[in-house]
């Protein structure tokens, strides 16, 4: 008696499986890149502000850590600090007569600088003991006379006439001071005017003439210093 036959048993179709299979899988592969990369980022901000938090800290501890200087704090200025005005200018009045050229030089350079304020004490150490002191306080009472500003001149141009009038030895000398005076001034300015643009000439009568046009530029205040240029 044959043997039937046995029905081949068909192997099922994986083709559905597999690709059911495979959109399962980037469906789950996919959302666990998506994840990944958000834990990243977090992960870098996170460090990013722990990084700042850290420069922060340290920045504060040096800050901390420095050493303070406190010499300064709460201390009053003293007369030997801060010489007063009046001191310095007794100083320079007694170096007028030091043995050293230079620091008479100096002294005569500070006492002009001072202006206003050594006339009075110029005109005190023109009646000095010493013949240099007396000397130098004269000529610098000169060139404080020959300045532009009028509280400058104006003091320094009494003090000579007191000093003219009197009886002391620098009389004689602050007169001849005096006398010189005007045309010394005249030919300061001119040269003066003409150096900053302007230009003087000399009339027929004697007095002078002055003209400032575009090429001028001693701006107001040269203008202002034009009634001290005498015959103007």
């Amino acid at each position: 008696m044959a043997a039937e036959p046995v029905p081949e048993k068909q192997a099922p179709d994986r083709a559905p499986l597999a690709s059911s299979v495979r959109a399962g899988v980037d469906q789950t592969s996919s959302r666990p890149a998506s994840q990944q990369v958000d834990g990243m980022l977090s992960l870098v901000r996170n460090q990013f502000n722990h990084a700042v938090a850290w420069a922060v800290l340290l920045v504060w501890s040096a800050m901390l850590a420095a050493p303070q200087d406190t010499s300064g704090e709460n201390e009053l200025p003293t007369a030997s600090a801060a010489p007063t005005r009046s001191s310095e200018i007794k100083t320079w009045l007694e170096a007028l007569s030091a043995r050293e050229f230079s620091k008479r030089q100096q002294a005569t350079r500070k006492l002009l600088a001072a202006g206003p304020q050594a006339i009075f004490a110029l005109q005190s150490a023109a009646t000095s003991s010493q013949s240099e002191s007396r000397a130098r306080a004269v000529s610098i009472l000169e060139e404080l006379s020959l300045s532009i500003d009028p509280e400058t001149w104006k003091p320094a141009q009494a003090a000579l006439r007191e000093l003219a009038s009197s009886s002391t030895s620098s009389a004689r000398r602050a007169a001849s001071v005096l006398a010189e005076l005007g045309d010394k001034q005249t030919r300061r300015m001119t040269r003066a005017i003409r150096r900053q643009g302007g230009r003087v000439y000399k009339l027929q009568n004697g007095r002078l003439r002055v003209d400032l046009n575009e090429e001028w530029v001693g701006g107001n205040r040269g203008v202002q210093a034009l009634p001290r240029l005498p015959g103007v």
